[in-house]
């Protein structure tokens, strides 16, 4: 019952992205993608509605990177996004909860290879993003997603602290390309979070503020249903920032927790 285009960007990538997989069979195509994104930006989702090019323009960074025609883009993702890295220079951390967003579904796909699932992601989020900040907070969600669907994080059965430290193994991943000591260290503590308020503390940075999130959320273990679901929704709307992607963060990994039918 959603009118057309009453949603967020980061909501219309992870829909272009799953029309994408659906049509490769579940893999994950980078250059298919990236074809369905310039489309995107010049004609939005016509079947969902038609809508006022505001509603799902890219804008900002991604505008940037996909060009005025998308023709360049389509054809060669990554060496467009480099470049928009570089025009942007240090303002990319302001960019980039989208990439997290479509990072939860790189993660079910071979969801039992984890090298794989880190592969895939570090390529899917190139077409769009190349700063490593913004790739390695993809690629540990995708691989905590992974780690879940694995069924290594069982909170029936073990304490917080055991589900922190096998997390702690989708950190690892995520950093095995990253040799500066201060950027590990800066990605642990941004992980590791111990409130919602911390994790939307993280202001500077739209992929930060989502990557902590989702670890926060997967740490909640048998309470991500039920009276858990509303107070965090209600937190999120009121904690400012882009709320719409934040909250379609958490309902997609409190739906990877509980399961579809346990969601009020």
């Amino acid at each position: 019952n959603i009118p057309a285009a009453d949603w967020g960007l980061s909501t219309n990538l992870s829909l272009i992205l799953l029309r994408s997989m659906l049509a490769f069979g579940g893999r994950i195509e980078r250059v298919d993608f990236a074809y369905r994104l310039a489309h995107f930006s010049a004609c939005g989702i016509p079947e969902l509605g038609r809508i006022n090019k505001k509603q799902y323009a890219v804008g900002g960074f991604l505008e940037r990177v996909i060009g005025k025609d998308g023709e360049a883009y389509a054809v060669y993702p990554e060496s467009s996004a480099e470049d928009a890295c570089r025009a942007f220079a240090g303002n990319i951390r302001g960019e980039g909860n989208e990439c997290v967003t479509r990072s939860i579904l790189a993660g079910i796909r071979n969801f039992h290879r984890t090298k794989d699932v880190a592969d895939v992601t570090r390529a899917m989020i190139r077409t769009t993003h190349t700063s490593p900040f913004v790739v390695n907070m993809g690629v540990s969600v995708a691989v905590m997603v992974a780690m879940m669907l694995q069924g290594r994080l069982d909170w029936n059965q073990e304490s917080p602290e055991y589900c922190m430290r096998t997390q702690r193994g989708a950190f690892l991943v995520a950093c095995e390309d990253i040799r500066s000591n201060y950027r590990q260290d800066e990605i642990k503590k941004l992980l590791f979070k111990k409130t919602l308020e911390d994790c939307l503390g993280q202001s500077k940075s739209s992929a930060a503020v989502a990557t902590a999130l989702c670890f926060w959320i997967a740490r909640r273990g048998s309470t991500c249903a039920g009276d858990f679901y509303e107070p965090v929704f209600e937190v999120l709307l009121q904690g400012g920032a882009d709320s719409a992607a934040n909250c379609a963060i958490a309902g997609a990994i409190i739906g990877l927790r509980v399961g579809f039918a346990a969601l009020p």
